[in-house]
């Protein structure tokens, strides 16, 4: 029903294997044809809610190329697991870091789970940085106070740009044009992958 011109993507919720995005993409590949749309120009971004689909999470990213982000679902996941949802998330830890690193494997993007104690600003902005250290790039909001705080936390702060500026100035000069494989920043070792990091 939704599939015409104009559609960016679709989610697939409680995506458990890479067999359901095939099946999915199919899908999608013959009503852009019936359609007059462009084959690809519907993506698919993947709910992984289950212990199932947290297992199986990097083969259903990599199942189809129109997988362009994983979104990891903590209240239907611990429904799943048998285990109360809290707002600490030690229940959710390895599930939540697992598609994280899902994600970045097969090149999409990691978006974290809602904080369904949306009162808790604290908790949330708590919750938010630790998902951010864990390499989410953005995270489902449930309210509209959650809009801020994503907004400061997903931004880099000042301190982070001027850090990545200076690393690069001083590896471009001091590595990069004498050939030196690592050099020392504010008494810090930057080497190439430091470097590119900075970069992004």
């Amino acid at each position: 029903a939704v599939v015409y011109p104009g559609l960016d993507g679709v989610c697939l919720a409680k995506c458990e294997n890479s067999e359901g995005v095939q099946r999915l993409d199919g899908k999608l590949e013959e009503l852009e044809r019936k359609r007059g749309m462009e084959v690809g120009a519907v993506a698919i971004q993947l709910l992984i809610e289950t212990a199932k689909g947290v297992i199986n999470a990097y083969a259903a990213a990599t199942a189809s190329p129109r997988v362009n982000s994983l979104i990891f679902g903590a209240v239907d996941y611990t429904k799943d697991m048998r285990v109360k949802l809290t707002s600490e998330g030690n229940e959710q830890l390895y599930a939540r870091f697992y598609t994280a690193v899902a994600a970045r494997a097969s090149g999409c993007t990691a978006i974290d789970c809602p904080y369904v104690a949306y009162s808790d600003t604290e908790g949330y902005a708590k919750s938010t940085r630790e998902g951010r250290r864990m390499g989410y790039e953005g995270r489902m909001l449930i309210h509209p106070n959650q809009i801020e705080p994503s907004h400061a936390i997903y931004t880099p702060s000042k301190e982070d740009v001027e850090w990545a500026e200076g690393v690069k100035k001083v590896f471009e000069e001091e590595g990069i044009a004498k050939g030196s494989a690592a050099v020392n920043y504010k008494g810090k070792m930057v080497d190439t992958p430091v470097y590119e990091n900075a970069l992004t």
